[in-house]
């Protein structure tokens, strides 16, 4: 089975930077989780090294996360859950 990811997108929700991030296989899979083109994501989308985005990330794989504060540095409880469609 291949190792899962964990990818950084910086993008916007309700007019404000938020970043995202999704545990996924590939970057093509995070791109159709998180609703955005392959293109979007291979020019704005990292995969992460940040220990504490992995590890929320790889809690619950395929569902994507965003800190509506929009900070680069944050707390595991400002995130909020995107549902899944």
């Amino acid at each position: 089975m291949r190792k899962l990811k964990v990818f950084s997108v910086l993008n916007f929700v309700n007019g404000k930077q938020c970043q995202h991030i999704v545990a996924a296989h590939s970057m093509l899979e995070a791109s159709k989780l998180m609703g955005l083109s392959y293109q979007h994501m291979r020019e704005y989308a990292s995969e992460t090294s940040n220990e504490q985005d992995m590890k929320f990330a790889l809690s619950k794989p395929g569902v994507v996360f965003y800190n509506p504060e929009g900070v680069t540095y944050f707390k595991e409880h400002s995130y909020e859950v995107i549902e899944k469609r």
